[in-house]
């Protein structure tokens, strides 16, 4: 699609849409952002406008600059570039897993945001972990999993099997190249930090990298009780065992995550009120296998293969089984066991995660239609009874109960709250309204392995 294209004197070509031209400045929308605000640049700044229907502007370079004292503005400048670098100096100081390797300006754009002048600065940013680290975010974000906070955690996090965040991990002496833009503002005290965002990130020199890793050898504990209820159905899960298999003696590891996930699982409950339908033993199988995705080089990737079995008590028979493979990142890492570790703190979560949503579904009502179409003849926003206190995420997908296994879903949850769920209705819009208009119950199920965890 065509746009306005201003090209600075400096060489900078900036895609917009501009909305007037007056005799000293050009005033336009950023093309991305044609909701956005408006923005103005001098015209002695700029050389050329071209227009979308193949028409220019060209400026003449005699044109008076609308300010003077050029010198003094250049070192405002030179001291916004030099507080910015000092700003991440002291955030990323001695005591954060992060420091800093470089800062390298790469452009600076004079704009005037509702008629504020603010001087926008790119610059490339070179961290390094100089620990292992973690990372929570979430995959399903368009900003990813790194934000303008920085936040790493040393410790891996315990979170939640049915939480939609999951820890990314990263070894010791990985280095990240990250592109940023710094909007700062101008004040009589010169320019200030405004805000900051981070619009690319890259790892970078991962051949460079060489760990030697501890494995904590201790044996753990296999003792996890706990319940877990349907609809008509309570059962009692005892784990049972979790064999694991890798050449790097690390078993311990892997059991601790596998029951810090279990135990966190708002899925399952301590205890229940209500009769056992059946016991079942749970065990599972980890296996990890490595490889290297350059012949020759020093790093390694990792797969993962997972089986969680699930018998009965009363029977002796399996009641639900499922088998997982993982393929770990392509990009590779400095040691096996980095590879390993990456495997561990995000995939083994999801993998847990969807076997049991797909086996052991959630069940409710809907209660209240919030919202109804313009015609007030369907459902647009309904809200139903489950929330995340019973294992329900964002994105969850649930099915009418007495309609066929269709393919598309009826709706969507859209807003967790602890004991019900907003959902937006995408299929079966006239079934739901005039089902709750007649004061009649709404059964919803879901019937799916998240699309987002799928193999």
């Amino acid at each position: 699609m065509a746009q306005d294209i201003i090209v600075m004197k400096n060489g900078d070509e900036i895609k917009a849409k501009i909305i007037e031209v007056k005799p000293d400045v050009i005033s336009y929308k950023k093309w991305e952002s044609k909701n956005g605000p408006t923005y103005s640049e001098y015209k002695n700044k700029v050389f050329m406008v071209k227009y979308e229907d193949g028409t220019k502007d060209i400026f003449s370079s005699e044109q008076e600059p609308i300010k003077d004292n050029t010198s003094a503005e250049d070192t405002r400048k030179s001291v916004a570039i030099d507080k910015l670098q000092k700003y991440f100096n002291a955030k990323l100081d001695a005591k954060h897993p992060l420091k800093v390797i470089s800062f390298n300006k790469t452009n600076g754009i004079m704009r005037e945001i509702n008629g504020q002048p603010v001087y926008e600065i790119q610059f490339d940013l070179i961290l390094q972990f100089k620990v292992d680290g973690w990372v929570v975010g979430n995959h399903l974000d368009p900003g990813g999993f790194w934000k303008p906070g920085f936040n790493v955690a040393t410790k891996q996090p315990t979170l939640g099997a049915f939480e939609m965040a999951v820890a990314e991990y990263f070894p010791q002496g990985t280095t990240i190249k990250f592109g940023c833009t710094a909007n700062m503002e101008s004040t009589d005290n010169g320019y200030q930090l405004k805000n900051y965002v981070i619009r690319t990130n890259k790892k970078i020199d991962a051949q460079s990298i060489v760990i030697d890793e501890p494995i904590n050898k201790t044996p753990v504990a296999i003792d996890l009780s706990t319940y877990i209820e349907m609809e008509n159905e309570t059962y009692y899960v005892s784990l049972q065992d979790i064999q694991v298999s890798d050449e790097l003696s690390n078993t311990s590891e892997v059991q601790a995550t596998i029951i810090n996930i279990l135990s966190g699982s708002k899925r399952f409950s301590a205890n229940s009120a209500r009769p056992i339908t059946d016991t079942l033993y749970a065990t599972s199988m980890v296996s990890f296998s490595y490889g290297s995705p350059i012949i020759d080089t020093k790093l390694f990737t990792s797969d993962c293969d997972v089986e969680i079995v699930f018998t009965s008590k009363k029977s002796g028979n399996v009641l639900y089984k499922n088998s997982y493979h993982k393929t770990g990142n392509s990009a590779g890492f400095s040691s096996k066991l980095a590879a390993e570790r990456a495997i561990i703190a995000t995939d083994l979560k999801q993998i847990f995660y969807q076997f049991i949503v797909g086996n052991f579904p959630i069940s409710g009502e809907i209660t209240e239609v919030i919202e109804k179409s313009r015609k007030q003849d369907e459902a647009k926003i309904v809200k139903i009874n489950v929330g995340s206190n019973h294992g329900v995420s964002e994105s969850f997908r649930f099915y009418l109960k007495d309609s066929e296994k269709q393919a598309e879903y009826d709706v969507v949850v859209q807003k967790v709250f602890e004991d019900h769920s907003i959902c937006k209705v995408n299929n079966s819009q006239k079934k739901i309204l005039d089902l709750t208009t007649a004061n009649q119950k709404i059964k919803v199920e879901t019937r799916y392995k998240p699309a987002f965890l799928a193999n």
